[in-house]
């Protein structure tokens, strides 16, 4: 096997991150212009759907801390970015791992960091005008997320799936001590006025 070095393999505030179109489905990759080869985790693999059968490899990737990563395999995938289009090896990792765009694909698709930087600049600048700057707009914009309530969520049918055969069990109610009866009968009353039991 031959053993191949990442440089990034785990998550960085200041990457370099694009947009890119595998077999017509997007995919953002983190660029490290230190590692060779691109590289997906299998989850986010799943998730795409790209219908290529996984190929057998014999590279193993070393991280930047040392450890080992063997990869599921690896896949032909057709890859556009800004116009650029090529066909490449795309190496299909464990779940976890961030997904990188290596040197062949940089090369390949003329990507140039100060275009992704700026790319990235203006993103931001637009978010940032859009964003909710303050605690108070955010609880006038959402106040049913910060009610002191519990929620229902509406329109769901749930069912219970029982064992073929179970039978049902009669059990007695439990003595409430006089003590505490003032308090369960609050919470219950409590409980009813949410929705969340009802008398029967």
């Amino acid at each position: 096997c031959e053993v191949v070095d990442l440089y990034e393999i785990t998550p960085d505030p200041d990457k370099y991150l694009v947009d890119v179109k595998l077999n017509g489905k997007i995919q953002k990759f983190e660029i490290d212009s230190g590692a060779k080869y691109t590289l997906l985790a299998e989850n986010d693999f799943q998730l795409l759907n790209l219908n290529v059968p996984l190929q057998e490899t014999n590279l193993l990737f070393k991280s930047y801390s040392g450890n080992i990563i063997k990869p599921k395999g690896k896949v032909l995938v057709n890859v556009e970015y800004d116009g650029q289009s090529i066909q490449g090896e795309l190496h299909i990792v464990p779940p976890g791992f961030d997904a990188l765009l290596g040197r062949q694909w940089i090369r390949e698709l003329n990507i140039e960091l100060k275009h992704v930087y700026e790319q990235m600049k203006a993103s931001s600048s637009v978010s940032n005008v859009c964003s909710l700057n303050s605690p108070d707009e955010i609880y006038k914009t959402f106040p049913q997320v910060f009610e002191e309530k519990v929620g229902c969520v509406p329109d769901i049918k749930i069912s219970l799936q029982l064992r073929e055969g179970a039978k049902p069990v009669f059990t007695r109610e439990r003595n409430v001590p006089h003590a505490l009866r003032e308090l369960v009968d609050k919470e219950l009353d409590d409980l009813e006025s949410s929705g969340i039991i009802t008398p029967v």
